[in-house]
C-alpha cells in the first residue's frame, strides 16, 4: 500500500510477463484489451501476434512450421457446409441467440492462420484456392468455402444425358453431400503445409 492507503500500481513489465505466460487464449486476450488503456497498449505488443493471428504474411514457410488455424474457424461449434456466407456462424448449437455470422464479426478481417500466408488450398466439395497478397483472412476462407461448396458438377454419371435422353441436372457439392448419411460438419484436420508454399485445409470425414 502507498502512504495514502492506495494499492501500489503493478509495473507494466509484470503485467506483460503475466499476460504472455501462455495461459491466456485468443478470447482471453480480446477481453483483457478492454480492461484499461494500459492493457490495450500491452495487447498491441508483437509478443502476442501468434495468439492474436497478426504478423507479416509469409510467401513460403519452412517445412516443419506449426500452423495454427484461427479459433473462429477451428471452433467445434462452427459449421462450414453451405453455399452462402450467412450459413457460416460461430457460437452455440443450442442457443440461436448466441450464434453470430462470422462474416459480420470484427475477427473476419484477421488472418486465418498463424503464421499468416498468401495462399490456402481448400480440399472440400469442389477444391478452391484462396489467395490474398496481403495475407489470407478469415473472411477470405469462408468466401472460398462457400465457392467450393457451390460448384456444380455431374455426380455418379459419365454422360450428362440419361438413358431416356433427358439432361441430367447439375448439382452443387453441398446439394450432393445432403443426399448422403454422412453430411454433418466434424471440423478440420490439422492444417498442413503445401509444397507450393501455402497451407492445405481439409475437413474430417463428415458425421452422420
Amino acid at each position: 500500500m502507498t502512504a495514502a492507503g492506495e494499492p501500489k500500481e503493478i509495473p507494466n513489465e509484470v503485467w506483460i510477463e503475466i499476460l504472455s505466460s501462455g495461459e491466456l487464449s485468443y478470447y482471453d486476450l480480446k477481453r483483457v484489451r478492454g480492461v484499461s488503456k494500459t492493457f490495450k497498449a500491452i495487447y498491441e505488443l508483437v509478443i502476442f501476434d501468434e495468439t492474436l493471428f497478426r504478423g507479416k504474411p509469409e510467401s513460403k514457410l519452412a517445412q516443419g512450421t506449426r500452423i495454427k488455424l484461427h479459433p473462429t474457424l477451428w471452433d467445434d461449434n462452427s459449421g462450414f457446409i453451405g453455399e452462402d456466407l450467412h450459413q457460416f456462424w460461430a457460437g452455440s448449437w443450442e442457443d440461436e441467440a448466441k450464434q453470430w455470422e462470422i462474416a459480420k464479426l470484427a475477427c473476419a478481417s484477421e488472418f486465418a492462420t498463424y503464421p499468416p500466408v498468401h495462399t490456402i488450398y481448400l480440399k472440400l466439395g469442389g477444391d478452391e484456392t484462396v489467395k490474398n497478397a496481403n495475407g489470407v483472412t478469415v473472411k477470405d476462407v469462408i468466401e472460398g468455402i462457400a465457392a467450393a461448396w457451390g460448384k456444380k458438377a455431374y455426380f455418379d454419371v459419365q454422360d450428362p444425358v440419361d438413358s431416356d435422353g433427358e439432361s441430367v441436372e447439375l448439382m452443387s457439392f453441398a446439394e450432393e453431400l445432403s443426399m448422403h448419411d454422412h453430411q454433418f460438419w466434424e471440423g478440420w484436420e490439422d492444417p498442413k503445409l503445401s509444397k507450393k508454399g501455402g497451407v492445405i485445409l481439409k475437413p474430417h470425414w463428415y458425421g452422420s
